[in-house]
């Protein structure tokens, strides 16, 4: 019969390598290399088909999200899974983390008609260095509402100084 202060000592042991190992995926994965950041601008991961987008009722969150237009405006090539986390969120679909070179997300669009919106599939594709090498939507629209918006000029009554 083992004794309770070596059951005590497995224990404790188990939890401190259960702690370690946490603390290992709490912080920054890794920094990017600048070469590998070069390569990834240059090239370019291949086109999605419309059958790589997974359906949306698979997501594991499917409400999707409301992205900021200006967080979608900086995605680039070269970029790391930290950063892309950080300015898009956690991936909508279950692909994982480690070893994945595929992040898809839902994302909602307002039409300026009330509270309709449209839907929209963005795949985030990742290189062997794991960096960001293609950035594609599902629809042609979708990445339409990335162009800038066109800004009609407010006419504006100009008052003569009295004179």
């Amino acid at each position: 019969m083992k004794s309770k202060s070596f059951i005590l000592t497995v224990n404790v042991m188990l939890a401190a390598g259960a702690t370690m190992a946490l603390l290992g995926c709490a912080g920054p994965s890794y920094s990017i290399d600048p070469a590998a950041q070069t390569r990834a601008a240059s090239t370019q991961s291949s086109l999605p088909s419309a059958e790589d987008f997974p359906a949306i009722d698979s997501a594991k969150w499917q409400q999707g999200a409301f992205p900021s237009l200006e967080a979608l405006r900086a995605m680039r090539t070269g970029m790391g899974k930290d950063q892309v986390r950080q300015l898009l969120s956690w991936p909508h679909f279950s692909e994982g983390l480690r070893g994945v070179r595929t992040w898809n997300y839902i994302f909602h669009f307002r039409t300026g008609s009330g509270p309709e919106y449209v839907t929209c599939q963005y795949m985030v594709r990742f290189n062997d260095d794991v960096l960001t090498s293609g950035m594609y939507w599902n629809k042609p629209e979708c990445a339409e509402k990335m162009d800038s918006p066109t800004v009609k000029p407010t006419p504006v009554a100009v008052i003569a100084p009295p004179g």
